[in-house]
């Protein structure tokens, strides 16, 4: 039998930094299972940091001074109650 990968939400927390936009911290417990092997299911904690915008960087072609771009975070692939809850903590 193949071993199957699986996540469970443990908590989202919104953290309000002194400036700039809420962060969404999404604390996961990812786990490995396969109902053949004796050592498994093994599990571990995850962390994520989810920011409303995403800085990209490029690189002037002359100058060699860097270029900043934001641009909105896609989250849209997040679990759905982690997409809730960017939408409302983000809502302009």
């Amino acid at each position: 039998m193949a071993i199957t990968k699986s996540s469970k939400i443990d908590s989202i927390l919104i953290r309000y930094p002194v400036e700039g936009d809420a962060v969404v911290e999404v604390n996961s417990t990812v786990s490995w299972d396969d109902p053949d092997d004796n050592e498994l299911p093994v599990s571990r904690p995850t962390s994520k940091l989810i920011q409303k915008m995403t800085t990209s960087t490029s690189y002037d072609e002359e100058t060699g001074t860097p270029i900043h771009t934001q641009t909105l975070t896609d989250y849209s692939g997040e679990d759905a109650a982690v997409i809730a809850i960017c939408d409302l903590v983000w809502a302009d």
